[in-house]
């Protein structure tokens, strides 16, 4: 049997889904407790594993099914939705890409599908605390690719440099990192919206 159209409809279809998981998780960064894109989440995920299993996919299809287990548990409510969740997902679904453009290349990809699936089994086991918000955070440092984010970087210096001028104490990553996801390269360069940044996410 000739599978090259399937595999030519399974990466299109792929992406598409991967392209909305994506925005999917943006917009849940903003409102956690959206269930409409929590359920557009599940339905993408479901789909990808659905495909790629029957296409022989196997480690796109074992990370589509691990991610869409997470998800189904944040609609049945047993999990909260934290900053820490967003970037698992996003680090999936990154994974995932990664996964289809090998597959598009009939090469071996060297992502490592078994680290992001341990981050998303231990999600859910660990220990959070409330916000004052109301908000459920993690009590566990994770990094959000500091080492290899230059944006990250970059933010992360202008945080650590301007701490003293806005108010007290040092900003962590988890700080930087949120407000790194709204903003774009370089914000400190001129532009008025980096005060604004310092004390909305270092304060």
């Amino acid at each position: 049997m000739d599978m090259s159209k399937y595999k030519s409809m399974f990466l299109t279809e792929a992406r598409e889904h991967l392209g909305n998981m994506n925005q999917v998780v943006l917009a849940l960064e903003k409102d956690p407790g959206d269930k409409g894109y929590i359920d557009s989440l599940f339905r993408s995920a479901h789909s990808v594993k659905g495909m790629a299993a029957s296409m022989g996919y196997n480690d796109i299809a074992e990370l589509s099914h691990k991610m869409e287990d997470m998800m189904d548990k944040f609609r049945k409510g047993e999990m909260s939705i934290t900053p820490e969740a967003t970037d698992i997902l996003l680090e999936g679904a990154d994974a995932l890409e990664h996964l289809v453009d090998a597959v598009e290349q009939d090469r071996t990809s060297d992502v490592d599908i078994a680290r992001i699936i341990e981050r998303i089994k231990g999600y859910g086991a660990q220990k959070s605390v409330v916000s004052k918000t109301g908000h459920r955070l993690p009590t566990t440092d994770h990094f959000f690719k500091p080492a290899t984010d230059h944006r990250f970087q970059y933010l992360h210096r202008n945080l650590s440099g301007l701490s003293g001028t806005f108010c007290q104490g040092r900003p962590d990553t988890q700080k930087t990192k949120r407000a790194w996801r709204g903003c774009i390269d370089n914000p400190f360069r001129g532009r008025p919206e980096g005060n604004e940044v310092v004390r909305a996410f270092l304060c």
